[in-house]
């Protein structure tokens, strides 16, 4: 059930939820559907939302793509607009960044192994 109420000022939507409660919008997540681009070429898509953070994307890509699981999966996002790439930390929210694209955007997600996501660590220990 949706109900709507409209005035010049202000707009108030509210919707009853699949527990029969009811809430704002602005309680809703929302979902983006994304296609993530593999070494190979080939391409997968999957649904996210706000509340996934790239390692979740990155478990859900490790599985949907039928690999063994390793920390040196990363999500790297192509920007050639800008002659640059750079690899999501782990703790970073996806949509933030897709959201911050432009309608008609060149850019990628790249699903790959990057040895360097955690050199750093690696090389002082």
């Amino acid at each position: 059930m949706v109900t709507l109420t409209s005035t010049t000022k202000q707009t108030t939507s509210m919707i009853l939820d699949q527990d029969d409660s009811i809430s704002s919008n602005s309680q809703h997540t929302s979902k983006l559907l994304i296609r993530t681009y593999n070494d190979d070429g080939s391409t997968k898509s999957i649904l996210i939302d706000d509340s996934m953070s790239i390692r979740d994307v990155l478990f859900v890509l490790v599985h949907k793509n039928h690999r063994e699981p390793d920390i040196d999966y990363a999500l790297v996002e192509i920007l050639p607009d800008l002659h640059m790439e750079r690899i999501f930390e782990d703790h970073q929210r996806l949509t933030e960044a897709i959201l911050m694209w432009p309608t008609t955007s060149p850019n990628r997600l790249i699903f790959t192994k990057r040895l360097e996501k955690y050199a750093l660590f690696r090389a002082t220990s």
